[in-house]
């Protein structure tokens, strides 16, 4: 259900975050060319070290265009275990479509961002 609720909502951030992460990557890859840039990153990443479960601020970074992917798969796999005449399938199946319908959204907006960069 929650799912379902803020699909819309979860595909503008996401598909904002994951339009903008290459960009970011890249910009992020200037800044550690930069000694002293790059010590204070690293600094601030050890500072949330116990509390971050990363290597490094590239491998944060992506954690959420990873995650959108996998909610479908999630979902599906939960669908899968739920019985068809148990009272949730019906709330399952419509959260396990529009989390697919927000993981493929979000593929064809960052498609159509990397298609207008190449041209």
């Amino acid at each position: 259900v929650v799912f379902r609720e803020f699909a819309s909502k979860i595909k503008e951030v996401y598909g904002t975050y994951c339009r903008n992460h290459d960009s970011a990557s890249q910009l992020l890859e200037k800044l550690l060319e930069d000694s002293s840039k790059a010590t204070e990153i690293t600094r601030f990443i050890d500072k949330g070290r116990p509390d971050i479960q990363a290597w490094d601020l590239h491998t944060l970074l992506i954690k959420p265009v990873q995650r959108i992917v996998k909610y479908p798969l999630l979902l599906g796999k939960l669908l899968e275990a739920t019985p068809v005449d148990h009272p949730d399938h019906k709330l399952l199946m419509s959260a396990a479509h529009s989390a697919s319908q927000v993981a493929q959204d979000i593929n064809e907006i960052k498609r159509r961002k990397d298609l207008l960069e190449r041209y």
